[in-house]
């Protein structure tokens, strides 16, 4: 969900070329890096034009570019499946392991061989938060010239960053920034960045040459989404006057909080352990009656102006509601009745056994 003051500073055109352009640009660039907990002496943010899988794909591209050796892919959902997917297309010896940093500590000290490490911060396919702020210390601690990089698109914004030990934190304008689709970025350790200039060969996802630009001119190497980025200034300036990620965490716990309550109220379970529950995504079971069919049941929702993720969960069964983006408390109560109304419409009885 999108506020209507971030859909409306799309109204407004400006020239990519222009100074009032340049000066957006800036003003992102530096804020992002703000809310990575880390400097514009040690780290740069380069906005990109795509989806987050683009920015992601861009950054392993640029990254590890002319690197020869392992690369640990810390897996425990879709999207760590996805990284490692990338890494074995550009020819990279992919090591996939489950996230465990006992495990990681030991791998790091047994040979030489490892380049980078990647991790999903939050993976909404299993709903797990990895501790990647950690594991950062542990890489740096025991293989300092290993690179570490942080798909952080569904976390950012929402949970407070610290990326001194991450050398490219990855993420996304549309998910906790709440900002629209269409512009992604990546929080980079400028030492790092700036040795893979000239590396990458495949010239639209080259981000040392996206990078380089920026800093040259103040202006993408190709047509920006010039209103995509007005709206990710404007939903910066509306986390701001929130209060900041804190508050804006706050909320989207309570959201959290009042949809779990309610769903446990309705007899729905919940897909993970009580410890690994986030206030960003939950994922519940399917009830156990062969009436419930979960296309149908969203379809009944969204006829009600409520929509639901679709099924991308890592197990069959389940279905995850999202608590994140420009919604409040009292939505959240809305969606927990409309369930209940749904569930009595496919005559469904509450509460589930």
């Amino acid at each position: 969900m999108v506020s209507d003051r971030v859909l409306g500073a799309m109204r407004t055109d400006i020239g990519s070329r222009h100074s009032d352009f340049e000066y957006l640009i800036t003003f992102i660039r530096n804020s992002l890096v703000q809310l990575a907990g880390v400097n514009t002496n040690t780290h740069t943010a380069i906005p990109m034009a795509g989806s987050g899988t683009l920015a992601i794909e861009s950054t392993l591209s640029t990254a590890l570019s002319g690197k020869k050796g392992t690369v640990l892919v810390l897996e425990n959902g879709m999207y760590g499946q996805k990284i490692a997917n990338i890494c074995k297309r550009y020819g990279n010896n992919v090591e996939t392991v489950r996230v465990h940093t006992e495990a990681l500590e030991q791998r790091l000290q047994q040979s030489d061989d490892v380049i980078g490490v990647v991790s999903v911060h939050y993976e909404t396919t299993s709903g797990i938060l990895n501790p990647v702020f950690e594991i950062g210390k542990i890489i740096k601690q025991k293989k300092k010239d290993c690179i570490f990089i942080v798909d952080a698109i569904s976390s950012f914004g929402g949970i407070p960053y610290d990326a001194t030990n991450i050398d490219y934190a990855v993420s996304s304008a549309c998910k906790c920034l709440q900002g629209v689709p269409g512009v992604s970025f990546v929080i980079a350790n400028i030492s790092e960045i700036e040795k893979q200039i000239g590396m990458n060969q495949i010239l639209t996802l080259d981000l040392a040459g996206q990078y380089q630009e920026l800093e040259r001119t103040r202006q993408f190497r190709f047509t920006p989404p010039t209103h995509v980025l007005l709206a990710l200034k404007e939903a910066l300036l509306e986390l701001e006057d929130e209060g900041g990620v804190e508050k804006r965490m706050k909320r989207f716990k309570e959201n959290a909080s009042i949809l779990n309550h309610g769903m446990q109220k309705l007899g729905f379970k919940h897909s993970t352990d009580k410890d690994q529950k986030t206030h960003i995504v939950t994922s519940f079971q399917y009830p156990e009656n062969p009436r419930f069919v979960y296309g149908d049941f969203m379809d009944r929702l969204d006829r009600r102006g409520l929509q639901l993720c679709a099924e991308r969960t890592n197990t069959k069964g389940h279905f995850r509601v999202g608590t994140i983006g420009n919604l409040y408390p009292e939505d959240m109560k809305l969606l927990v009745d409309g369930i209940e109304d749904v569930c009595a419409e496919m005559d469904i009885k509450l509460p589930l056994s």
